[in-house]
């Protein structure tokens, strides 16, 4: 897979919160950017399969679920 996916987690930088991906070897974290507490509030993923889950906001009480389906050949 080439490229990255690039998520922002919060409306507002000042109060990030937690997140997985899954299933959890379909990515890899490779930089996070988080508020003052240490909570995500935005995350750059390499992907390394083609479809994955990213869940998020469950600490904030909103919890959400990006759905990642990647389309393209995987040779490059």
């Amino acid at each position: 897979m080439s490229g990255n996916v690039y998520l922002l987690l919060t409306d507002d930088c000042r109060k990030g919160t937690d997140f997985s991906v899954t299933p959890s070897e379909s990515a890899a974290v490779i930089q996070q950017v988080n508020d003052s507490s240490g909570a995500a509030v935005l995350v750059v993923l390499k992907p390394l399969a083609k479809d994955f889950d990213v869940n998020f906001g469950a600490s904030t009480g909103r919890p959400r679920t990006a759905l990642v389906r990647l389309s393209g050949d995987d040779s490059a």
